[in-house]
């Protein structure tokens, strides 16, 4: 495997212009390390795992690389220096235990958290890292810890399917059936067909919005534990019956899941705040958005993250009706992303990046500040079906990787950086036929005790609309 690596040379990458609005938002005690582990059981041949691994990264150069800074001709760069040495998978064995642990989430945080929670040296250290511990009786957690400025989740997804693709080679000699699946459902082969004016589109959709100001967002009535760090809080609703339920009833007007966790997240929101006679004003709420439907193939393969946000502010009046509510936010949405408006932020912001080039970076910090800390009170985002079974080219809400190898897929757990400036963010996603809603805390703004009566909440006001 080491001679696959030796060809590579020691060259250099400049960062596309999201991976570099991510590395601007990175702040000291918010570090935007993320991960996905997932929980294996059945015989794992560490060997083939490990060489998997290296393999898969063949295509994916930043991820054995350094960032670097340097000045090319009038312009300042943020480049990756490549090197030809892979990022191994690091096994860690825990099979002495007497036991399972009883809560395996939990557990899976402890071990990682001091890890997400500690400032990435980029310069020195590489934006990814792979661990396998080994537990008893046959389990194992798989984890890939990243940093945001070299992938996001969908990549977590794609990269982690080519490596138990390469791995279920060769431990089965054979190709798995699932090694073409998509790595969540909201990828779309589908490309924009014609250039879209951002200037245009963000100051007609801006308009909708002057009603709202955006600045205004009131953040959770909470006292912090303390001042930094976070934690990770799931739900996980397993019965079909009750998924199908949302789905349909969101569709009753024209809207998705996402649209009703977010109407749910507003009322929930206004009954915390309300309890503790604290005026909520305007919810500037943020939705994360897969841009890929709608970017060229050269900005699908950017190392980057794809997203973009759309804000939906409501007032108190829009608030006073779940029903009303939840078609106010399914409009509100539909039009933002008819008028291009998540297309249009994203590239303003690569504007304002791209021209402030010349300026080092202590100095375009300040400036990129002003629009990444727009205050936000929630933010939603919706992995949707992780690897889905396809048909008809539609996701059919099953996973298509149930099995690595002689391994079987029990479980995945996820830690979520959240910002300075968003306490909390709730991550849906659905693995398994199980429908997954997974909160990360910032312990700066809310505790972890109000964070929990706060998600129960929600789940509470989007069973009510059923």
């Amino acid at each position: 495997m080491k001679a696959l690596f030796n060809t590579v040379e020691k060259t250099t990458i400049p960062l596309d212009l999201p991976s570099e609005g991510i590395s601007m938002w990175e702040q000291p005690g918010f570090p935007q390390m993320d991960y996905g582990a997932f929980q294996m059981r059945g015989p794992c041949v560490s060997k083939a795992l490990q060489e998997a691994f290296v393999e898969a990264q063949k295509d994916r150069p930043t991820f054995h690389a350094n960032l670097m800074e340097e000045r090319k001709g009038f312009f300042y760069g943020q480049w990756w220096h490549v090197r030809p040495e892979p990022a191994r998978l690091k096994i860690v064995d825990f099979r002495n235990l007497p036991t399972l642990p009883e809560d395996i989430d939990a557990w899976v945080h402890a071990q990682m958290n001091p890890l997400v929670m500690r400032g990435q040296n980029l310069l020195k250290e590489y934006a990814v890292s792979f661990r396998l511990f080994l537990l008893p009786r046959e389990h194992q957690i798989l984890v890939f810890m990243f940093h945001h400025v070299v992938t996001d989740g969908a990549g977590l997804y794609d990269f982690l399917r080519d490596t138990f693709s390469l791995y279920h080679r060769k431990v089965k000699n054979r190709e798995p059936d699932w090694a073409n699946t998509p790595g969540i459902h909201a990828q779309s082969k589908k490309n924009i067909t014609e250039p879209i004016s951002p200037f245009r589109y963000f100051l007609r959709s801006y308009r909708t919005d002057m009603q709202h100001p955006f600045k205004n967002a009131s953040q959770l009535a909470s006292l912090p534990e303390r001042s930094k760090g976070r934690v990770m809080i799931r739900h996980i609703i397993t019965d079909l019956k009750e998924q199908k339920a949302f789905r349909t009833r969101a569709r009753a007007d024209g809207g998705s899941v996402t649209d009703l966790f977010m109407a749910a997240s507003k009322l929930a929101m206004q009954e915390f705040n309300d309890s503790r006679n604290t005026s909520t004003e305007i919810l500037t709420h943020g939705l994360a958005v897969n841009l890929r439907g709608r970017m060229s193939p050269s900005e699908i393969h950017a190392m980057g993250n794809p997203m973009s946000a759309i804000i939906l502010p409501t007032n108190r009046r829009e608030r006073h009706d779940p029903q009303a509510l939840l078609r106010l936010i399914v409009q509100r949405r539909m039009l933002m992303l008819h008028d291009g408006y998540d297309i249009a932020v994203n590239r303003v912001m690569q504007s304002i990046s791209r021209k402030t080039r010349f300026l080092p970076s202590t100095y375009r910090y300040p400036l990129m500040r002003l629009v990444l800390d727009w205050p936000i009170s929630f933010f939603l985002t919706n992995l949707g079906v992780v690897w889905p079974r396809m048909e008809n080219g539609r996701p059919t809400g099953e996973t298509a990787i149930t099995h690595v190898g002689e391994m079987e897929l029990v479980d995945v757990h996820s830690s979520v950086s959240p910002t300075k400036n968003n306490a909390l963010a709730m991550i849906l996603r659905t693995f398994l036929g199980r429908f997954y809603c997974v909160f990360a805390v910032g312990l700066n703004k809310i505790s972890e005790k109000d964070a929990k009566e706060f998600s129960r909440l929600i789940l509470g006001k989007a069973r009510s609309y059923l």
